[in-house]
């Protein structure tokens, strides 16, 4: 596993009978077993992990998660003749047969770092911590802000460092997201996102700048079959990949929400890294 963000949704009932039946089977690759053979840091208890199952899936603890996820990998090993796609099809449904469901995936290190930089906006714009172990509720609010801000970012990167003009269909689109969360929000996630990009401004400015000077180093050497980033353009390329990846997280953000879909409950976010 490399950097990346796995999000769950829960269900009672299910992980209060088919986890707990998991839980509690015996055999060398039990889940007993497994905590008493694993390098089980965070202390993490069986009889703990089973009452939680039991009685609310939702009081599991991300650490508990964590076990419990590593554990179904663990015992769904992949066959030889399995694609990974299969494997990971299998591996999701028994865990969603056993109400852990696993529903989206941020899967590499530059966008998970960057939507944790903007969870750290987030956090001062609203003054509230915001916590990989949250509601449904919480989370829909983290992704309208996200979408707002990752939108109207987009919009001015097209304007004004793809030159594309104000009028292209994506910016047509983003608009379209963006009132959609306005008329259900009272504008509150759009003003949010407003302030946070007008602080930005003057940052914004001088990476379109910068990610215009390297574009001129890249069509200057456009006829080579091979060139390296000279060292006096080290920071315009690294600004570039800043901001294109926040700007990115528009459509993660968008895929996110989608697939949180109606769900009412306990949300659980797992960080590997």
């Amino acid at each position: 596993m490399g950097e990346e963000l796995y999000f769950f949704k829960l269900n009672r009932e299910l992980a209060a009978t088919h986890l707990r039946a998991r839980l509690t089977q015996d055999g060398e690759h039990s889940y007993c077993n497994f905590l008493l053979s694993s390098c089980n840091e965070e202390g993490v208890q069986w009889e703990i992990v089973l009452e939680k199952a039991q009685e609310n899936i939702d009081q599991i603890s991300l650490d508990e998660l964590w076990t419990v996820f590593v554990w179904f990998r663990k015992r769904n090993n992949k066959a030889d003749s399995e694609s990974y796609s299969d494997y990971e099809k299998r591996l999701y449904s028994e865990m969603k047969s056993c109400g852990i469901e696993f529903f989206f995936e941020i899967d590499s290190k530059t966008p998970v770092r960057s939507f944790h930089r903007c969870i750290w906006d987030y956090e001062t714009l609203t003054q509230i911590e915001w916590q990989h172990d949250c509601t449904d509720t919480e989370l829909r609010n983290l992704l309208n802000y996200l979408i707002c801000y990752t939108g109207i970012l987009t919009k001015y990167l097209n304007i004004y460092l793809y030159k594309y003009g104000g009028n292209i269909s994506e910016n047509v689109s983003i608009d379209r997201f963006i009132e959609e969360i306005n008329q259900t929000t009272d504008y509150r996630f759009y003003q949010l996102a407003l302030t946070q990009f007008k602080e930005n401004s003057e940052y914004l400015k001088e990476s379109v700048w910068m990610c215009e000077e390297l574009s001129k180093y890249h069509r200057s050497q456009s006829h080579l079959s091979s060139y390296s980033i000279p060292l006096e353009l080290s920071e315009h390329d690294a600004r570039e990949t800043e901001i294109l990846s926040v700007s990115q997280l528009l459509y993660f953000a968008l895929g996110l929400k989608d697939a949180l879909g109606d769900y009412s409950g306990a949300v659980k976010i797992l960080h590997s890294n």
